[in-house]
């Protein structure tokens, strides 16, 4: 269990250099890449931008399943890292749609926040669009739970980071 923990810390360690360049903003205040991924800027901390995350997904009646810190992970085995937390949370009613669509959407369902900080001290919130992942897995883009999907993500990361 302790190997599978420190080869998932050591493959975010990895990733998280290449996703503190994403741009700040764009029409919208989003910026999204080839990968799918939607990140936004904060103006608060990362435990700071992670509680109001908490705080409104247990608002919208959403189910928390884990706040990890990836930071504390890897204090534990005696590396650095800057201060990063993955929220994994969901709507069991519309990830159950989804699945019913293609089981194998369940790879990337429940849905999950990133929180950062850059090397620079600026702070971000990472989701993946609803949208792509039904792109990835074949479900039509107007099945009705990718729009409220991606009106929730979008409206609980705006929320905490402002």
């Amino acid at each position: 269990m302790h190997r599978f923990l420190l080869g998932l810390l050591l493959m975010v360690v990895a990733a998280v250099p290449a996703w503190s360049q994403v741009p700040a903003s764009s029409t919208i205040g989003a910026a999204e890449d080839d990968s799918g991924l939607v990140a936004i800027p904060s103006k608060h901390s990362v435990v700071i931008t992670t509680d109001r995350l908490v705080q409104g997904i247990n608002n919208q009646g959403l189910y928390l399943f884990a706040r990890i810190d990836h930071r504390a992970g890897a204090e534990k085995v005696k590396l650095a890292m800057r201060p990063t937390e993955l929220l994994i949370f969901g709507a069991p009613k519309q990830g159950t749609l989804l699945i019913h669509q293609n089981q194998m959407i369940g790879l990337d369902l429940p849905m999950k926040f990133l929180v950062w900080e850059t090397g620079s001290g600026e702070v971000f919130i990472a989701w993946n669009n609803p949208y792509y992942l039904a792109k990835r897995y074949g479900i039509p883009e107007n099945f009705e739970p990718l729009a409220q999907m991606g009106q929730s993500l979008s409206k609980l990361a705006t929320a905490a980071a402002r």
